[in-house]
Formats: C-alpha cells, structure tokens, sequence
C-alpha cells in the first residue's frame, strides 16, 4: 500500500548506513547486505534495467506503479465477473438443449412405442 512504501523509503537518515537488508538476486533469491548510501535507492525499472533514485523519486515511482497495479486489477476483476456472467449463460442454454433433446427422444420413443401398438393391434 501507499503507506509501506512511503514508510519504506521515508527519509532514510545517516544512521541508517550499514544497516543490514536483504539484497534482491532474482525474485526469490536474496542475500545479505549493508546500506552504504542511504539516500540513494535502486529501483528496478523493469526487464533487467535499474536506476538511482532519491527517496522522494523511488515514493513517487512506486506510488505510480501501485496505481497501475490497482488499476488492472480492477480490469481482470471486471474481465472475471463478465467470463463468469457468460459462463452461466452458456450453461443455462446448454441445459435447455439438453431438455429439448430428451423431450424429443421421449416424443419419439412414445411415438414409435403407439405405432408398434396399432401394428400389433392390425395383425
């Protein structure tokens, strides 16, 4: 949320160097490591590309990028209910079919069961 990140990066003061943090690798490998500047933060830009950011600039940028995120969120929640609303049309429709076709082999046996009857009664 907006208030981590602000309190993540907030002010970052001079006894703030050397603290020990965990050090991103990949995204699920981290290994230990001191702040040596606190004032300037790396920021993962994306695809491998990093840049040197105040505190205020890395706030701003991840402030962005948490309404992206929030944005398309709401997007694939939309996109969810529509696919759900059609699913249960298509499953309401595929359920009367079925009821159709098991009436029409039912006209068909009764139908067939009367005409084997009056057959039977002729002869």
């Amino acid at each position: 949320s907006q208030n981590a990140i602000s309190e993540l990066v907030s002010s970052p003061t001079e006894s703030s160097e050397g603290k020990e943090v965990m050090v991103p690798l990949t995204e699920s490998v981290y290994v230990p490591g001191k702040l040596r500047e606190p004032n300037k933060l790396l920021v993962d830009l994306g695809t491998g590309f990093y840049v040197e950011k105040s505190s205020k600039d890395t706030t701003e940028f991840l402030g962005r990028k948490l309404k992206l995120v929030d944005a398309n969120s709401e997007n694939i929640a939309k996109a969810v209910q529509v696919t759900r609303q059609n699913i249960e049309t298509i499953t309401i429709t595929m359920q009367g079919k079925l009821l159709e076709i098991r009436a029409r082999q039912e006209g068909q046996r009764h139908r067939a069961a009367a005409e084997g009857a009056a057959e039977a009664a002729e002869n």
